[in-house]
């Protein structure tokens, strides 16, 4: 399973052309930094390559050695973090559900963040139905150090089942893109 997440990491960086470096001009005499989201801006490409362009932008900024990098939570932006965590979400949701995002690459580690993130970026239903798997799975906030996933006896077939319904009612390339374009000062 590592090599999938390896593999879709590796496409991220195959996307090419994305220029990272921070460009600082004053207007009124305030400092304003321009970064790789104004060179994405500046290109009006469709949301998807937007959406796919903000994805391999961050991680070379960053030089992220994965969605378990601590630099995540600690060091990226509000839209970086929710760009990053919501493709981790959906890449592993899609690969197998909750029990997939929970177990692959210690997701429930982030779980709690990534429904706070999503929350505040407009994925609201993936906040919704991800809290309620959180809570059937009863991950603990904080999450200690030792804590060890497991999936729950009941499972998340009544959750997901939701969620299917509702899942394609909300773009997640769209709904990150439209924040993107609303706080590119996030994005430098």
């Amino acid at each position: 399973r590592g090599s999938r997440r390896e593999s879709a990491v590796a496409q991220l960086f195959s996307l090419g052309g994305i220029h990272t470096q921070q460009h600082t001009t004053t207007h009124n005499n305030t400092l304003i930094t321009m970064g790789y989201g104004t060179d994405i801006l500046a290109e009006a490409k469709p949301a998807i390559t937007m959406y796919h362009q903000v994805q391999q932008a961050i991680w070379k900024r960053h030089g992220l050695s994965g969605p378990s990098d601590e630099r995540v939570l600690h060091d990226l932006s509000l839209g970086e973090r929710a760009f990053i965590l919501a493709h981790e979400f959906f890449a592993m949701y899609s690969e197998g559900g909750y029990d997939s995002y929970f177990f692959e690459g210690e997701g429930y580690r982030r779980a709690h963040e990534a429904v706070r993130v999503f929350r505040r970026v407009g994925l609201v239903n993936m906040a919704e139905f991800l809290s309620k798997a959180i809570e059937a799975a009863g991950i603990p906030e904080p999450v200690p150090l030792d804590y060890e996933y497991e999936s729950p006896e009941d499972g998340f077939d009544e959750i997901e089942s939701a969620y299917r319904k509702v899942r394609r009612s909300e773009s997640l390339e769209e709904t990150l893109v439209s924040y993107f374009k609303q706080h590119a000062d996030e994005f430098v």
